[in-house]
């Protein structure tokens, strides 16, 4: 949603598509290399419990979080 505000302000339909394949291709760059560090932690764990462990509770945190944006972004909508 965020990423559509500029959009509607922008002069034409080119500079709206660049600015979204921008937007999209930053957001993919910014989790894959999140992504990459995360591995690379889980990666220097002695043990196989262990690195399960903080895999499970790192998606269940991106859940939860995922989750509450959602909630609150249909609460918002709601009250408008």
């Amino acid at each position: 949603m965020v990423a559509l505000v500029p959009v509607t302000l922008m002069p034409g339909v080119t500079a709206s598509v660049v600015y979204l394949a921008a937007f999209g291709l930053g957001t993919v760059v910014a989790m894959s290399a999140y992504a990459g560090i995360a591995a690379a932690a889980v990666a220097r764990v002695k043990t196989v419990v262990l690195a399960r462990t903080i895999a499970w509770v790192t998606a269940g945190a991106s859940v939860t979080v995922g989750v509450w944006w959602v909630v609150r972004a249909a609460s918002t909508l709601g009250a408008a």
